[in-house]
């Protein structure tokens, strides 16, 4: 009987040893990778935390990085042996001010069984480096001034030699400007335009009237009167003849005195401004048929008169 009491005792001193053992293999530890950096050189603080493997973190660490900027956080991969649970938290930080970073110790709570653990890390102080502390090692002393005779009379030919070179660049700006204003105010050629011949015009201005329409429209004084004047400005032309200024009955026998113009031309023309005289003056109606037998009489007489070795090429003048 008493050995079984001995033995009850015994095991419930191992249930109640249980908890101390456990907690004995419980820790946490911050650690940064350097002590000392330059301002604004990122650095990690790792928190290294050994809890039992069957307890359940409560939150996130409790850590104040309002001294440093906080870059990036990385929880790694926990390990587990014998019963223990080894989790690691790495925080990138970064400094931007020259006074140190103190970082308290961190506090984690954890859940085992019905019972709350409470952890809190050991404190970090971190040291800010300026850039310019090690960049003054880099900066020279300054040279000393190098004093010498001043040569003025080389100073004094650049200065020529310069004012030589805006003279002569100025006078070729001049130069260029005058000859330009001279080309802009050059009044232009005017276009050479050679006289047509006598017997030429008046071909161009018999086809100008044979395509005018005039007779289809009625309008016969107007054909005739262009036709008189176009067959008197042939003839006052080429022979030297007033014949804009003179009547029919002028113009012919003064022709058949002169002899520039065949006997039988002459014919034909008083023929044709008898007929263009009647139907300006007279109120003579011709037909269609008949002016266009009046423009082939005077396309006739045109290339017969005109002078040799210029014949131009029959064109009908039929309707």
């Amino acid at each position: 009987m008493k050995n079984l009491f001995n033995t009850k005792i015994y095991a419930l001193l191992i249930i109640a040893a249980a908890p101390l053992q456990a907690q004995s293999d419980v820790s946490v530890t911050a650690r940064t990778n350097r002590d000392t950096v330059a301002i604004g050189e990122n650095f990690v603080y790792e928190l290294n935390i050994r809890v039992p493997d069957t307890s359940v973190p409560i939150g996130e660490p409790a850590a104040d990085f309002s001294d440093a900027e906080v870059v990036q956080i990385r929880r790694l991969e926990p390990l587990t042996k014998d019963g223990t649970r080894e989790e690691k938290i790495q925080y990138i930080l970064s400094g931007f001010k020259l006074e140190p970073i103190a970082i308290p110790g961190p506090s984690l709570r954890y859940l085992i069984g019905k019972d709350t653990l409470f952890l809190r890390a050991n404190d970090k102080t971190i040291f800010i480096r300026s850039e310019l502390d090690s960049a003054m090692t880099d900066i020279q002393p300054e040279k000393p001034i190098f004093y010498g005779e001043v040569r003025w009379w080389l100073i004094a030919l650049y200065v020529l030699i310069t004012i030589g070179v805006l003279a002569g660049a100025a006078w070729l700006i001049y130069r260029w400007y005058k000859k330009r204003q001279e080309l802009k105010n050059r009044p232009k050629p005017e276009p050479v335009v050679i006289p047509k011949k006598p017997h030429e015009a008046a071909l161009e201005a018999l086809d100008a009237l044979k395509i005018s329409g005039y007779p289809e429209r009625g309008d016969m004084k107007l054909w005739h009167s262009e036709a008189s004047t176009i067959i008197r400005t042939y003839i006052e032309k080429q022979f030297g003849v007033p014949a804009l200024e003179t009547t029919t009955s002028e113009l012919i026998p003064s022709l058949k005195r002169s002899k520039v113009i065949a006997d039988a031309e002459v014919t034909v023309l008083r023929r044709m401004l008898e007929v263009c005289d009647l139907a300006k003056f007279a109120k003579y109606m011709p037909s269609v048929d008949d002016c266009y037998e009046l423009l082939e009489l005077a396309y006739s007489f045109v290339r017969h008169t005109m002078p040799t070795g210029e014949a131009q090429p029959e064109v009908k003048t039929g309707v």
